[in-house]
């Protein structure tokens, strides 16, 4: 995923499966824009 995620000017879109909440930290702390839809807690 490291590879595919590296500009700060694009807005990323990852699936509701992709949960590493660290890493979803650490995109937005270096400026990195993402949307996701939140996994349904069963």
């Amino acid at each position: 995923m490291e590879i595919l995620i590296d500009e700060t000017d694009a807005t990323y879109v990852f699936d509701r499966g992709y949960v590493e909440y660290d890493k979803f930290d650490e995109y937005r702390d270096r400026g990195i824009f993402f949307v996701t839809r939140l996994k349904k807690m069963a």
